[in-house]
């Protein structure tokens, strides 16, 4: 057939003249009588007609091959009658193909040659094949009394219809295609992301979210356009479907997922709020009882016993402060434990290890949480810091208050700075 080929090109090299007549016909004049002779012997294995001395015609449609002028010919001309199998029926010849230069297609091989050389990065007749292929499988997969599940309602090849329903959406929608083979990129191969899409049907379930991702994608194209579009954006919609069809085998919706993590999220962001609203508390309420216990004491140095009493209450109310504000850093550092195993163990889920990007936006979370507990622990560890040293600026004021006043109050309030001082080392230090 190789042979054969190249003499039916020499032959349309030769030719002065050369005209596709009624698609049916290439019509090859010659102003030499006996270069028409020689072309014609040269093709005495194919069926000719001669019209005059100095022409003859040639079948485009012979019985083991076909001839076509160009590309733009081949997909007007070519149709799913010449596909079967996986394969087509007849071998091809585009006598301009790719950069004018000629294009073969042999069944029996399944190779594609331009100029006769073994072409592997061109999928003009691949991808006819492919897209034929699926046009198939999309007729034997529509409506039938005996299936419970159909994936096409109604297909007509005629008329080039393909219409789907869903039970979850209004309407219908209806997948068009025009007469002409797809106007493909044929230096991408369609075959992959076909074959992905047929072997999705062999799990019972993953065709109907194939389906459902149609009606999400396909509604804002043209009726036309659709099947193309469809085709040329095959392996976004298997993504999507294929990752929908991985949620629900986890017993789960991505709303649902969401929802649970809002749930969650909020938990940790009220304890937060919790704590740092008693921080806040206490640190308003800090300058008050400091000036007021400074002013009392001041007032009552003469008074032992008062003196004595306002000291001990300032004193066991920064005791009890400090105790708290260790007891709300623990608080903060087990809640940020907490947090950090369960967001270990939700981001774990065999779904966010198949489909990483969809962990991302609950990341920000994360980061944000991790960085508030920080920022409480700062805060806790500066108050504490700044309790301390206000309480010892504080006794030692009363100290010196009381060196000029009576010795015996004095020793009381040496007294309690060492037993605030041990406070200090238990509740903070320890």
């Amino acid at each position: 057939m190789k042979e054969l080929f190249e003499h039916i090109l020499t032959v349309i090299s030769n030719a002065d003249s050369v005209e596709v007549v009624e698609d049916q016909f290439l019509l090859l004049k010659f102003n030499d009588s006996q270069k028409c002779l020689d072309s014609r012997n040269l093709l005495k294995e194919i069926e000719l007609t001669e019209i005059q001395k100095n022409s003859f015609r040639i079948y485009l449609w012979q019985t083991s091959f076909c001839i076509f002028y160009d590309v733009e010919d081949y997909r007007r001309r070519f149709t799913k009658n010449y596909y079967e199998a996986d394969n087509l029926k007849i071998d091809v010849l585009i006598l301009k193909g790719i950069d004018s230069k000629s294009m073969l297609y042999f069944k029996q091989t399944s190779e594609t040659l331009i100029d006769f050389k073994k072409s592997s990065s061109n999928f003009l007749f691949i991808n006819t094949i492919a897209f034929f292929k699926l046009i198939s499988f999309l007729k034997d997969n529509e409506h039938k009394e005996d299936k419970h599940f159909y994936f096409v309602d109604y297909f007509n090849i005629d008329y080039r219809r393909i219409i789907i329903t869903s039970l979850k959406k209004e309407g219908k929608l209806t997948i068009g295609y025009p007469l002409m083979l797809p106007d493909f990129d044929n230096r991408i191969s369609i075959k992959p992301q076909i074959d992905r899409f047929i072997l999705a049907f062999q799990e019972k379930q993953l065709p109907k979210f194939i389906k459902t991702e149609l009606f999400n994608y396909l509604p804002a194209y043209r009726q036309e356009e659709r099947l193309e579009v469809f085709i040329q954006n095959l392996n976004v919609i298997m993504e999507k479907a294929e990752q929908n069809f991985e949620i629900y085998l986890s017993d789960l919706s991505l709303d649902n997922f969401k929802t649970q993590f809002l749930e969650f999220r909020i938990k940790y962001f009220n304890q937060f709020r919790d704590i740092l609203s008693k921080i806040t508390t206490q640190i308003l309420a800090f300058p008050l009882s400091i000036t007021a216990s400074a002013f009392a004491t001041y007032k009552t140095i003469d008074s032992i016993l008062l003196c004595s009493l306002i000291v001990a209450a300032f004193i066991v109310f920064s005791i009890y402060s400090l105790f708290t504000l260790r007891a709300h850093k623990e608080d903060v550092i087990e809640i940020k434990k907490l947090f950090e195993a369960d967001f270990k163990s939700f981001s774990s889920n065999p779904f966010f290890l198949k489909y990483p990007d969809e962990l991302k936006s609950f990341q920000d979370t994360n980061s944000y949480i991790i960085k508030r507990s920080k920022f409480l622990i700062r805060c806790i560890d500066i108050y504490s810091g700044v309790l301390i040293s206000t309480n010892f600026l504080f006794i030692l004021f009363v100290v010196t208050q009381a060196l000029f006043a009576k010795v015996s109050i004095a020793i009381f309030v040496i007294v309690a700075l060492l037993l605030f001082a041990l406070s200090i080392y238990y509740s903070i230090l320890k």
